[in-house]
């Protein structure tokens, strides 16, 4: 068994031995990797809320990214995906651990948001992950968070990624006290996903706009992500498209029926702000082009 274990750890190693972290973070793919780098590189303990097979926890315990974590807790209130989750801790320890060992603990508990949470866990925490959990589910456990003062960062990727319900978690952060410092998206297998970054002391990219501004509607975080980085003035243009038809769509319906899925002229707001994004994105593509 000793030598069985030795053989597989070294045939890992030497597959991956160009890419050191390969090994922690193939599996996570885009969609989860992006939640990976958004975690501050000071982070020193991180609560994953619903991290399902602990893919995310995994790769922060055992990366190389986060020199400073010392603790990661994974929490998922569903026993059968957080026993794979187990089977994986167990599986990378066995085939992976001497080569790339745990620099952080650990732990992963069953439990409902945060009442997994323990009195000893306060003061060694400081950040907290959602990722792939529905945006109702991300509100109820921010609105919990008033319970626990330890959180100094959020990263949060709903699973919907419709503007109105990324707009109730945008609202809902900043109800908490923290601050909008960075948001990402991706589009994987027919999907948007956007991730949220935000801090309580955010300095960079905090969104003063009112309440009637069409920033506040959409937030600025992308538009800013997009003036810098073209894939993203990609997809975040094909995401606005996207949406445009189907508030459009909405907007229609509405003049005859009543029995459709946003109440009012919120589907008409949604659409006018999403109007305004494109043509910002439509100046910052004819500026690079120039």
């Amino acid at each position: 068994m000793r030598w069985t274990r030795q053989l597989a750890t070294a045939a890992f190693a030497v597959q991956h031995q160009q890419h050191p972290s390969s090994s922690i973070l193939h599996k996570l793919g885009s969609r989860l990797s992006t939640v990976y780098n958004l975690v501050p590189h000071t982070a020193k303990g991180v609560v994953d809320v619903g991290c399902d097979h602990a893919l995310l926890s995994l790769a922060l315990a055992a990366g190389q990214r986060h020199p400073n974590l010392l603790s990661v807790i994974g929490i998922d209130k569903a026993e059968e995906p957080l026993q794979m989750a187990k089977q994986n801790l167990r599986e990378h320890l066995y085939l992976r651990g001497e080569a790339y060992p745990l620099t952080a603990r650990l732990d992963l508990r069953l439990g409902n948001g945060l009442e997994a949470l323990r009195g000893e866990d306060e003061g060694e925490v400081d950040t907290l992950c959602m990722a792939g959990i529905g945006s109702g589910t991300i509100v109820d456990v921010l609105t919990s968070m008033r319970r626990h003062t330890m959180f100094e960062h959020l990263v949060l990727q709903p699973f919907d990624s419709r503007p109105q319900f990324l707009k109730d978690v945008r609202d809902c952060v900043r109800v908490q006290g923290f601050s909008i410092q960075e948001e990402r998206i991706d589009f994987v297998n027919g999907r948007w996903f956007v991730t949220i970054a935000a801090s309580t002391n955010a300095t960079v990219g905090e969104d003063g706009s009112s309440p009637n501004d069409p920033s506040a509607v959409l937030g600025e975080a992308l538009r800013c992500r997009a003036d810098e980085d073209p894939q993203t003035l990609q997809v975040y243009g094909d995401y606005l498209a996207h949406h445009h038809a189907w508030f459009a769509a909405i907007s229609k319906a509405q003049r005859g029926h009543t029995d459709v899925d946003l109440p009012g002229n919120q589907a008409a707001t949604f659409l006018v702000a999403i109007e305004q994004e494109m043509a910002a994105l439509e100046v910052l593509t004819d500026c690079k082009s120039q």
